[in-house]
């Protein structure tokens, strides 16, 4: 789900259907009316063909879908498919299962709406003006994902498995995080070996340094590409500089 769609101020249903459209957009199978509006595991009707008429009126309009007309061999008429357009930035993962859940359009609209945010507001207030919606509207919304067990109140958090952005960018630190650190005690094995006078010096007083291997990791990484180095020339070139804007003030005071 593309996090622009927070900045289209669309309806909690129009919200729902765009993911429901996203879940089929590489699907190469024609959909009729019916089954856009009708949940494909508890095969009740979500909302009416009427309203799924105007929110993808609504959704063209906003630039989020193109509708695309083609003909069938179960119908004379044609039926409408729908395009979804591109755009650059960040998009964050629904799971497939949430949006064939037994929840409401609406309250399936707010929690993807939710999951946009950079972080989730402890009110619902203000979680409406974050999204464009009225604050009796979220509570009322809000209630039954957290009788779903979609939105812990306590924790102020989605759960994880229904949206997953949280988990997979802390599983990508945790990657990131050991790779930093085996770089880190490969170095120690190999600091005697071609290495500098400058590494072999930092590597020590890393060493020395009272912090986990975790942090002196870190300090390493840093160290090794170069950001010490061009600290300590900007450091010198301020100095330098300095003690020539002093002997100027000296020359002028004498």
């Amino acid at each position: 789900m593309p996090e622009v769609v927070l900045e289209k101020k669309l309806s909690l249903r129009a919200v729902y259907i765009y993911a429901k459209m996203l879940m089929f957009a590489e699907k190469d199978v024609v959909y009729n009316r019916k089954c856009w509006v009708t949940n494909p595991y508890s095969r009740k009707q979500e909302l009416s063909e009427d309203a799924l008429s105007d929110i993808t009126k609504k959704l063209v309009k906003a630039g989020l879908i193109k509708i695309v007309p083609v003909e069938t061999t179960k119908s004379r008429y044609k039926t409408n498919t729908y395009e979804i357009m591109p755009f650059k930035g960040m998009y964050k993962p629904v799971a497939f299962d949430f949006i064939n859940g037994n929840l409401s359009a609406e309250a399936k609209g707010l929690a993807i709406l939710m999951s946009l945010l950079q972080y989730i507001p402890k009110s619902a207030s203000a979680i409406g003006k974050a999204i464009g919606i009225s604050s009796k509207t979220v509570k009322k919304y809000l209630a039954e994902l957290e009788t779903g067990w979609v939105y812990n109140r306590e924790k102020n958090l989605l759960d994880e498995h229904c949206f997953p952005y949280n988990e997979q960018v802390k599983e990508k630190r945790e990657r990131h995080e050991a790779m930093v650190l085996e770089e880190y005690k490969e170095a120690i094995s190999t600091i005697g070996k071609k290495r500098s006078s400058y590494s072999k010096h930092t590597m020590q007083w890393i060493q020395n340094l009272d912090e986990p291997d975790e942090i002196k990791a870190w300090i390493w990484r840093k160290a090794t590409m170069g950001f010490w180095k061009v600290n300590q020339k900007e450091r010198q070139k301020r100095e330098v500089e300095e003690q020539a804007r002093k002997a100027k003030i000296a020359e002028i005071e004498l």
